[in-house]
């Protein structure tokens, strides 16, 4: 949208310079030096407007950028009552959960990269949340590039994989000694450009039926 506005009114500027050109040579009789100078002018100011007119009109055949809308939701389940009840931690199991990303845009996505990870941590403080954000970011930098495409309305996932989580993590998350991160990554581009949607949560004690955020996340 910015863009948008600051060429048209490129294009209004240059119309303006060519017709204030015209008016100013108007009865006026130019040195040769002179006259160079304004046709200079006019070419610069029609150039410009004409740019800038193709650029919008070019823009404005695009379809809308993407976003994404990210969601965590369990791996596991229990048996309770006769059914299985989604479980968010499972002892023995690595400490997982699945990562939803839906195209929520009126474009497609493509080259689209996704990669999440889960992480234990001593606690939800700015010191625990800088020291898990720079370990996702060095285990995102090691891995390699994958690419796919995301229709509009499409929806698919990935698994947030981290530790084990032994009997002895799992009474220290329940307690609120030790914190459950998962973190994500999901880079794509769309007719606007490069993108990317990063997601960065926290399951918060006592319920743990609470996700907190901290300042990693965010799409630009």
């Amino acid at each position: 949208m910015a863009w948008n506005i600051f060429l048209s009114l490129l294009a209004g500027i240059s119309q303006f310079g060519n017709s204030f050109l015209g008016w100013k040579v108007t009865g006026q009789e130019l040195t040769p030096q002179r006259r160079k100078l304004y046709d200079a002018l006019f070419i610069i100011c029609g150039a410009i407007g004409i740019a800038s007119i193709g650029i919008l009109a070019f823009r404005s055949g695009r379809e809308e950028r993407v976003h994404l809308s990210l969601r965590l939701d369990a791996v596991y389940s229990e048996m309770k009552d006769g059914k299985q009840i989604p479980t968010l931690l499972a002892v023995n199991q690595p400490l997982a959960f699945n990562l939803f990303w839906k195209n929520v845009g009126n474009g497609s996505a493509y080259e689209v990269d996704a990669r999440t990870k889960s992480f234990i941590e001593p606690d939800f403080s700015a010191d625990s949340q800088r020291e898990v954000v720079s370990r996702f970011t060095s285990w995102l930098g090691a891995q390699p590039h994958s690419s796919t495409s995301l229709p509009k309305d499409q929806e698919t996932f990935i698994t947030a994989s981290g530790e084990i989580l032994s009997p002895e993590d799992l009474a220290n998350i329940l307690d609120g000694r030790r914190v459950a991160f998962v973190l994500a990554s999901v880079r794509f581009k769309d007719d606007f450009g490069s993108h990317e949607a990063r997601l960065c949560r926290s399951l918060l004690p006592p319920t743990l039926k609470i996700w907190g955020a901290c300042p990693y996340e965010g799409e630009n």
